[in-house]
This record gives structure tokens, sequence and C-alpha cells, in this order.
């Protein structure tokens, strides 16, 4: 994540979201894609709020970065879907877009519920009896599967017109560290150096989602 690429993120993003997102009137939202999208925008919210408060010295910390970058990541994540399903403004293509988003729930969700390993299976929610999700992890299905990642940023484009993809750089550095494979000793036995992972920049990220949720609010949940 360079900060040629941040450049048009906005300084005081995520104090402006706060303020708008407070101003949602949650009772009004009466569909499942905008209830998905507030919900996400509230854990947004919280753990980016924590982030900015309590991690400041997340450059010159490993410690800090073991928090940080495992709850950045997620929080990347679920922008990347919201911005995903939001991207164009037309009904039919939200809602497609929002069933690849459950399609890859349930897929994933299967595998969970049927690991052989896994014990105390009952205290988890079963899998509807009158709803078959089995044919949801085969692409002869002809039911869309999810895009990774990296898809979904290549389809989109910021103001600039440049692609999202750049974003990819800083998801996957995340999701190395979130697997518990950055520790400095690990970089230690294979390099024979030490490598700090430190050139991702929370503020940065934070603003750049906030920004763009702002976007989805003013166009989108306002008419949920």
């Amino acid at each position: 994540m360079t900060e040629d690429n941040l450049t048009y993120s906005m300084t005081h993003s995520f104090p402006e979201f706060q303020k708008i997102l407070n101003s949602i009137d949650k009772h009004k939202i009466n569909s499942s894609i905008g209830l998905y999208t507030y919900q996400e925008m509230l854990r947004f919210h919280s753990i980016a709020g924590t982030i900015l408060e309590n991690f400041k010295d997340v450059a010159n910390s490993i410690d800090q970065r073991n928090i940080t970058h495992p709850l950045l990541r997620s929080l990347l994540e679920g922008w990347i879907w919201i911005t995903y399903i939001h991207w164009e403004n037309d009904e039919n293509s939200k809602q497609s877009r929002f069933e690849e988003l459950m399609n890859g729930f349930k897929i994933e969700y299967q595998k969970l519920f049927n690991d052989p390993n896994l014990p105390r299976k009952n205290e988890l929610p079963a899998i509807p009896t009158n709803a078959d999700w089995r044919p949801l992890s085969k692409s002869a299905s002809g039911l869309k599967e999810p895009k990774n990642a990296n898809d979904m940023l290549v389809a989109m484009k910021n103001d600039h017109g440049d692609r999202l993809d750049y974003l990819y750089f800083a998801y996957r550095i995340m999701s190395f560290d979130t697997h518990a494979k950055a520790a400095e000793a690990l970089f230690l036995e294979a390099f024979q150096k030490p490598c700090s992972f430190s050139f991702i920049h929370p503020d940065k990220i934070i603003n750049l989602i906030a920004n763009n949720y702002i976007g989805v609010i003013k166009t989108h949940l306002a008419t949920l």
C-alpha cells in the first residue's frame, strides 16, 4: 500500500462516516442486502474506531501489528463485498451479487458443519431440512460461485478510473499475517533477516473504507 495510491482518501472520512452512520434509522431497513450492509458498517465502525484510538504506533510495533493486521484484513474483505454488491445502481445486479455472497456463505458453512472431526455439532444451527445446499459447491449447478477478493477488486474502479486491485497487496499481506506466518522468527529462519511488514497504514485503509461507505449510505441505504 503506497502513499500515492491513497492520496484521494479523505483525511477526516472516519469522523464524517460516524455521524452519517448514526443518522440511519435501522428500523427502516427492510431488505437482506440493506441489513447486511448496515451491520457490516457497524462492525467496521466498532473495530476501526478501536484501532484508531488504541494502536497509534503500528509502523514501529510488531505487537500492535499482530492485532491490527488480522482485524484490518477482516474489515477490508467486508468492504470489498459491500462495494462489489453496490457497484452498479441496479437492483437485479445487487441481488445477483448478494446471492454470490450467500452461496459462498452456504458453501463454507457446509464445509464447517460436515467436517467429520468437528465436535459438538448439536450446538450449531443445522442446515435447514427443506433446503438443499449440496449443489452450491458444484459449478455445474448453474449458480454463481463467489468471486475471490482480487477478481472483485479488478471489476471495480475508483473515482479516478484506477482499478481497485492495487488494494490486493494489502489484503494478501494482512492475510499472510493473519495465519500466523509473519512472526519475526520465521523470517529470520527463512531469509536470515527480519521483515517488519510495516508498510500497512491502518489510518489510510480505514479512511478509504469510510469514504466509500459514506457514498454507499447516501446512494443506497437511503432507498432500502
